[in-house]
């Protein structure tokens, strides 16, 4: 009989961060492992008896002074089992780097004492999406112990929306005014004015005014201030978000035959993770990405606005071209759905892994 591996994971948000790292690949692997009890929660439990025979404790990015007493309760319980802790974190939380016109920066700054002294004294590994993400919290905590597994696309989220003839047809219907997709949060953009109005966008944002005329450009879920006007005349759309289900539903309504990812140079952009371009790829749209560390496998990468110009005519100067772009993203994602053995593989090493072998010798990546 196979050994039962009971894990407790506590997801802190319901967005694609919560899904990406906790809600989908444990809903994977309870489904397909009956030798799995992951159980999903949004809360910490502390009632004793709820941790017997549980083995790991994986909990997204624990930062406040609720969390600290929490972990200083739990610790009673580590010293008498072999229970240990994950630290699940996505994105730089440290509000030095953090940028100064996204909106979360002075939520992290007010708890971060608390974040340094979870990630170096009460967990006992860190998991991020990136390796450069891995190299930063190194740096930051002096905590070693931080491993790798990428993020991955779920396919029974998004595997039914592609076909050639479907993108051939949006090709021809868009061809005398093409439809060019930013799918991005308010988190990309100075709305307060706190870094003198340059954010994500500052770089693009002319290219996009001067060429309304010759591009449908479509937001989802949010947009420059600076571009008010034009949203307001209709000369540019946005989509308002409805919830993670019903994205690529939406996505697909839009019809794009683009999909654009602009990012500043920083170091907090350095350290994301590249779900935009696989889940444009999921999707079998092609897409053009800023060229930074994150999209260093994307096909098609930009640094300034005549480059993004000059590579939307470049992908979208016939319908050869077109069509093989579409299919070369299709491709590419073949290897990046979470369902893969390999994939989904790495979870499951990370819930299981022999716990007398140094945790600094071991990579999921």
């Amino acid at each position: 009989m196979k050994p039962i591996h009971k894990i407790l994971s506590v997801n802190a948000d319901r967005f694609a961060c919560g899904h990406y790292r906790i809600i989908w690949p444990d809903q994977v692997i309870n489904s397909r492992h009956e030798n799995f009890q992951i159980n999903t929660l949004e809360a910490l439990p502390t009632f004793p008896s709820f941790y017997e025979g549980i083995s790991k404790i994986k909990v997204q990015r624990p930062c406040s002074s609720q969390h600290i007493k929490y972990f200083q309760w739990l610790q009673e319980i580590k010293n008498k089992t072999n229970l240990k802790v994950i630290y699940e974190v996505d994105d730089i939380i440290l509000s030095e780097d953090i940028p100064k016109y996204n909106s979360n920066k002075d939520f992290f700054h007010s708890q971060r004492e608390n974040i340094i002294s979870l990630m170096k004294y009460f967990c006992d590994e860190i998991l991020t999406p990136s390796v450069i993400l891995s190299e930063y919290y190194k740096d930051k905590t002096g905590n070693n112990n931080v491993s790798v597994i990428p993020n991955y696309v779920p396919k029974i989220w998004m595997d039914r929306f592609f076909s050639e003839e479907k993108m051939l047809d949006r090709y021809t219907k868009s061809k005398s005014k093409p439809k060019i997709l930013f799918p991005v949060s308010a988190s990309h953009f100075d709305y307060k004015n706190k870094n003198n109005g340059l954010d994500d966008f500052t770089h693009i944002t002319d290219l996009i005014t001067k060429t309304v005329d010759d591009f449908e450009w479509i937001f989802f879920t949010s947009y420059p201030s600076s571009l008010h006007k034009l949203v307001t005349e209709g000369k540019i759309k946005c989509y308002s978000f409805q919830n993670i289900y019903d994205y690529p539903y939406i996505i697909d309504k839009i019809e794009p035959n683009l999909i654009v990812a602009p990012l500043s140079d920083s170091i907090f952009n350095q350290c994301k993770s590249d779900i935009k371009l696989k889940e444009a790829c999921s999707m079998g749209i092609p897409s053009i990405m800023q060229d930074l560390a994150p999209y260093k496998k994307a096909f098609l990468k930009f640094k300034t606005g005549s480059e993004l110009a000059d590579l939307i005519k470049l992908t979208l100067k016939d319908e050869s071209s077109y069509i093989n772009y579409c299919k070369e993203a299709r491709s590419f994602a073949e290897d990046n759905w979470l369902e893969n053995e390999e994939n989904i593989g790495k979870h499951i090493a990370c819930y299981t892994k022999n716990d007398s072998v140094p945790l600094n010798n071991l990579s999921y990546y």
